[in-house]
């Protein structure tokens, strides 16, 4: 498995609290995202080897946000098929904000990227991506 460790965020009213999973296995993984709700739980970091990390946000109406960093700066934006110039609104990391509905996606899209990404490193070729 290339993750190494899972970083999960609780919201309790104002309060955050992050629950971490050293070496979590797919179910882990795969549980955590379908726990986003939006509102209690808005982010699952997934941190490989390295500097590479995949972070998924939002989860209500199971819309999220999802992105791979790489090397520092590089970003590659799980992406659809949606306008760029439409916009949802959806609550990550706890705020709310409005996002281009190009690379907003639903969490079939989400639960077979992040599979690809926890068990290689790698973006799923499957996946439409954005780089930015």
């Amino acid at each position: 498995m290339y993750v190494t460790k899972l970083v999960a965020d609780r919201w309790i009213g104002q309060r955050c609290q992050f629950s971490e999973k050293v070496a979590p296995s797919w179910n882990d993984i795969e549980q955590s995202i379908k726990a986003l709700d939006g509102h209690h739980q808005s982010m699952v970091t997934l941190h490989g080897q390295g500097q590479c990390y995949m972070q998924i946000g939002g989860g209500e109406h199971e819309r999220y946000v999802a992105y791979v960093a790489a090397k520092g700066d590089q970003f590659h934006y799980l992406a659809s098929d949606a306008n760029e110039k439409d916009v949802v609104r959806l609550s990550l990391g706890g705020q709310e904000g409005e996002y281009p509905s190009n690379i907003v996606t639903e969490q079939t899209i989400v639960l077979a990227a992040a599979r690809v990404f926890s068990e290689s490193g790698l973006l799923d070729p499957g996946c439409k991506w954005k780089n930015e």
